[in-house]
């Protein structure tokens, strides 16, 4: 199953020709090393998408959801400690808890955040390719 899922994945980025670039990303902001990548969607299969943020002193942030019209809504945050521990918050159910509402919230700030900072660094590195 491993092998089949990058195979479906890359012939469907191949094929589809309308994945959108603009937010695709593998790099450092500020001291965060954070990764971003728009998946297609292929019918029968929700892949959403997924930004993978390593902070300097170990701790890593998974933040997952899908696009709601132009906008990506952060709906599953992990957050993994050095020693390994992790805690999960998601709606469950499409149900909110206090505590749940409260880290999603600040998630999708913390996430809206490094989107903007990727439009910005992906727009001057395409125009310093223009000179």
């Amino acid at each position: 199953m491993k092998k089949l899922v990058p195979l479906v994945l890359s012939g469907a980025l191949m094929f589809s020709g309308c994945a959108n670039t603009d937010y695709y990303y593998d790099g450092m902001i500020g001291q965060d090393h954070v990764e971003f990548g728009e998946l297609v969607p292929i019918p029968g299969f929700d892949f959403g998408h997924t930004m993978n943020v390593e902070k300097p002193d170990g701790i890593e942030i998974i933040y997952s959801g899908n696009q709601v019209g132009t906008k990506y809504k952060v709906s599953k945050v992990v957050i993994t400690n050095p020693d390994g521990s992790s805690n999960k918050y998601s709606l469950k159910n499409w149900k909110s808890t206090p505590v749940g509402d409260t880290v999603l919230d600040e998630a999708q700030r913390q996430f809206d955040s490094y989107m903007s900072q990727i439009i910005e660094i992906n727009s001057q590195k395409a125009l310093a390719n223009l000179n």
